[in-house]
């Protein structure tokens, strides 16, 4: 998908985070309830997952079966980790307490 289309769901125009209610609600809980370390599936560019690092301050993670969005990502995003990975190897991650799900994962 990544590498026949720059940019599938419009990932990365910032409206696209900020006008979703089920992300703006979901990084409200992390930080409502403390959240510190969180490892997200089906990161796609990184865009969420950079708004939540910066959004919670929490330790955030990308994890993505795309080898070309994951690419990507670490070009968008040169200061945080990015993963190619399936999601079947989800205990490779234990490292992060928690465990999100992108809503096209």
């Amino acid at each position: 998908m990544y590498s026949s289309c720059d940019d599938p769901w419009y990932q990365t125009k910032r409206e696209n985070v900020l006008g979703c209610t089920s992300k703006l609600v979901s990084a409200s809980y992390i930080l409502k309830f403390g959240i510190k370390e969180i490892i997200e599936f089906g990161c796609g560019l990184g865009f969420y997952t950079s708004f939540l690092r910066d959004f919670t301050g929490a330790k955030v993670a990308g994890v993505d079966i795309s080898e070309t969005a994951i690419l990507k990502a670490k070009k968008y995003f040169l200061d945080m980790d990015f993963f190619c990975d399936d999601i079947e190897r989800l205990g490779k991650y234990s490292e992060y307490k928690n465990i999100m799900f992108s809503e096209l994962t």
